[in-house]
């Protein structure tokens, strides 16, 4: 799991959070990260906001979520003028590997 982490980010290091998650949409502000995962079925999809979902609820940091077709729109923090945290930051990294987990899963299946 994700270590619980309150502190906010510094914006001295947008450049370790852009090295950290080189795939997600990160505001120039280091306000805001965003990224779609994309899967093969609904299945997949549900298996990854399923996993998810208890990680972030066990950390208390939960994402935005958006679903659209196979994509799973997800945006840090949840609500406007809410802080990035660690843990935010953190749950994002989770989900990356989460990802790779359920398509690997499926792959050998």
């Amino acid at each position: 799991m994700i270590r619980k982490f309150t502190s906010q980010i510094k914006v001295s290091s947008i450049s370790d959070i852009k090295n950290t998650l080189p795939s997600w949409n990160i505001a120039h502000d280091a306000s805001e990260l965003s990224k779609t995962y994309r899967f093969q079925s609904y299945t997949d999809a549900w298996d990854f906001f399923h996993l998810v979902s208890k990680v972030a609820a066990q950390n208390k940091c939960p994402p935005s979520w958006s679903f659209s077709n196979l994509n799973v729109n997800v945006k840090f923090p949840p609500e406007e003028h809410q802080d990035l945290t660690l843990g935010q930051v953190r749950l994002a990294m989770f989900m990356d590997k989460a990802q790779e987990h359920i398509q690997s899963d499926r792959n050998f299946n």
